[in-house]
């Protein structure tokens, strides 16, 4: 077994001054290469003080959970590629650069 995994979260426009939180998405998920399917997937929202939120990209190594975290759902079992890509479609609705990066894999 072969599992790999994949972290995705939202980079959120920089908060206005005063903003109290800045709420972004996470999608977490593991794959076993050697069977081809998805064996986990969790969603979250992270929340970030405003006055914390990181400023760069690349501010995020080391971002952690932010102030605040809420898982919001879990899967676990196995499941194709397609039933993920159409997950983290719809769990980053509005995002464009989801559907643009998976392409045609979900529909």
């Amino acid at each position: 077994m072969v599992l790999k995994t994949v972290e995705i979260e939202e980079f959120m426009p920089l908060p206005k001054f005063g903003t109290e939180w800045v709420f972004a998405r996470y999608l977490h998920a593991i794959r076993d290469t050697t069977k081809g399917e998805f064996i986990h997937c969790d969603g979250a929202v992270k929340a970030y003080a405003g006055d914390r939120y990181p400023r760069a990209q690349h501010d995020f190594r080391n971002r952690g959970k932010g102030d605040r975290y809420r898982k919001l759902f879990r899967i676990d079992g196995n499941f194709p590629a397609v039933v993920w890509s159409n997950l983290a479609c719809s769990w980053f609705r509005g995002n464009r650069l989801i559907n643009e990066y998976l392409g045609n894999a979900s529909e």
